[in-house]
């Protein structure tokens, strides 16, 4: 097993410290593991959420598009070539290439 090695590292450290600061180390330890416990398991296919076609509908919905302010155009292929071609002369990607 590859995790015994570091575990073995990590608890020789750790009998190293001064009583006090093993004590918070356990406490510490011990707190997070309550957590995790206390902590419902969460997964992405878990059925109580719904299905994922529908959280991803939602997701997209939430979407913030106040910063595209260049789309003025009703022809979407039009403005993809014009934002396009203003990207190649700004970055200087013009290099007669036509």
């Amino acid at each position: 097993m590859s995790d015994v090695r570091p575990l073995e590292e990590v608890l020789t450290l750790a009998l190293k410290l001064p009583p006090g600061d093993r004590l918070q180390l356990v406490e510490g330890v011990i707190a997070s593991v309550k957590q995790e416990i206390a902590a419902p398991a969460t997964s992405p296919t878990s059925t109580t959420e719904g299905h994922w076609g529908k959280a991803l509908l939602q997701m997209l919905e939430e979407l913030d598009f106040t910063g595209w302010t260049d789309i003025d155009t009703d022809d979407p292929v039009e403005w993809v070539k014009r934002v396009r071609q203003e990207q190649v002369i700004r970055r200087g990607l013009d290099w007669g290439q036509e």
